[in-house]
């Protein structure tokens, strides 16, 4: 799980050291990718549905 924030981990570093600029659309999906890692976190367990 820890591996998929590698990428938004790499931007926002890039953002805050190396002064990249920020668009929109790095933003959107950021916030895409925080969603789907804690709508995964958050799901509860395919043996509880059971």
């Amino acid at each position: 799980m820890l591996t998929l924030l590698e990428p938004l981990t790499a931007a926002a570093l890039a953002v805050a050291l190396l002064r990249e600029p920020l668009p929109l659309p790095v933003i959107v999906g950021g916030v895409l990718l925080l969603t789907a890692v804690a709508a995964t976190y958050l799901a509860p367990d395919r043996a509880d549905l059971r």
